[in-house]
């Protein structure tokens, strides 16, 4: 979690640039997996987590731009939660911690919605991308689900975008220490990767890092000697002297900022004369794509010679 302030200026940013109606946030849910109790590990919506930065399930965060009103709608867990997961903070302590003095129950969202429908307010929310989050807008709004997304707000993903394009030192500290995880994953692969090895071990050993120095991997290891095959997460071949190993992976933090690099190596001590022949083609691109879009490029080419008009 960042700072109280850093959440306070975000939330002004946004509705600076947004102006007028009602954002409407919708945070994630806990979802099962083969039954209700048995949940997929629990992971926030990246918006709500960006302005209210509360990593609690059953959340929807309004703020209202004509009142000045922020106000997180939720519940805080009942008995039968408790005796799986411990004593939890309480949401009205949460909020507070991101600058939201304002704490609604869940059953009072639809009355603050609909009133402001009936006010003729836009809602601005963003296009759904999970299901529970298309049933739960559909029912707030009184829009059918498959209209959803062309009544989303564009005001609204642009204003994202635009906020969330510059990152604050506290952010970039977070990206570095994801990507700092993602390394360490990445020279693991290619540490363990031995013949007779499956793709599953090394995936097992780079997910390991993540699991250990994180909060797990961002996404699930792709780990093959087929990278032909786009985002292929069959790891059942068996590796032999002289594949090349595809591993593209990456490590999350707590804060939910995540790496994802992507690197292919061989199955030996060195690369065969046909690997490395192709390996110098790629690696010419990329040193040529870096040095292209290098600030310090163009102030060294201005320096020594380019005139003024030029530059």
């Amino acid at each position: 979690m960042f700072s109280t302030q850093e959440y306070i200026a975000r939330r002004a940013g946004l509705k600076k640039l947004v102006g007028e109606g009602l954002i409407l946030l919708t945070g994630n849910d806990e979802v099962g997996i083969n039954f209700e109790d048995n949940i997929y590990p629990f992971r926030q919506d990246s918006t709500f987590l960006y302005f209210f930065g509360i990593q609690t399930f059953g959340l929807t965060a309004i703020i209202d731009l004509d009142n000045d009103e922020e106000i997180i709608f939720g519940d805080d867990p009942s008995i039968d939660h408790i005796v799986f997961s411990g004593p939890i903070e309480s949401l009205q302590s949460q909020a507070r911690k991101v600058g939201v003095s304002a704490v609604k129950s869940v059953s009072e969202l639809s009355e603050y919605i609909g009133g402001a429908v009936s006010k003729g307010k836009k809602v601005h929310f963003l296009p759904p991308y999970r299901a529970e989050h298309s049933v739960k807008l559909s029912a707030l709004l009184n829009v059918a689900i498959p209209e959803l997304e062309e009544h989303s707000s564009v005001e609204l993903i642009k204003a994202i975008v635009k906020l969330r394009t510059k990152k604050s030192a506290a952010e970039v500290l977070e990206i570095e220490k994801a990507l700092n995880i993602t390394v360490e994953m990445q020279y693991r692969a290619m540490e363990v990767a031995k013949p007779a090895l499956k793709e599953s071990d090394v995936f097992g050993e780079v997910s390991k890092i993540a699991l250990a120095k994180g909060v797990g991997t961002s996404f699930p290891p792709i780990v093959t000697i087929n990278g032909q095959i786009l985002h292929n997460h069959y790891r059942g071949n068996e590796l032999s002297e002289g594949d090349m190993l595809l591993c593209d992976c990456g490590g999350e933090v707590a804060s939910g900022y995540a790496g994802d690099l992507t690197r292919t190596f061989p199955i030996a001590k060195k690369f065969s004369a046909t690997q490395k022949a192709v390996y110098d083609i790629m690696y010419a691109s990329y040193r040529t794509a870096v040095e292209m879009l290098r600030p310090c490029a163009i102030v060294f080419r201005c320096a020594f010679g380019c005139s003024r008009k030029n530059s």
